[in-house]
């Protein structure tokens, strides 16, 4: 490989996993090291070469899934409201941000 492929190779890696945390990076490499990624759904992989930039990228979420869940059952938990407020009967009015940053629900 020269010196321009290896350099454009790397771009193409730099450019699908930019967005990707180095830790789902390293356990993305180590399951495809490993042969077990069954999960892609693509058929028979080819182990014995390196993965393209695309499929190390579906390898990262695949690792970043579970946390990713996660993040949206906390962020619908953090949307919750107390059970007294949602009994009420009076209209709740948007979400309004105070000067601190902190959103509160304001009543009508």
């Amino acid at each position: 490989m020269s010196e321009a492929a290896a350099a454009a190779r790397a771009y193409m890696y730099e450019v699908a996993l930019s967005d990707v945390p180095p830790w789902a990076i390293d356990a993305a490499i180590e399951r495809w090291a490993k042969g077990d990624v069954p999960e892609l759904g693509m058929g028979f992989l080819n182990f014995s070469f390196t993965p393209s930039p695309a499929i190390l990228r579906k390898i990262c979420m695949l690792e970043l899934q579970p946390y990713q869940d996660e993040a949206l059952k906390l962020t619908r938990l953090l949307k919750a409201i107390a059970i007294e407020r949602a009994m009420d009967s009076s209209p709740i009015a948007p979400e309004v941000k105070s000067d601190s940053g902190r959103i509160t629900m304001r009543r009508m």
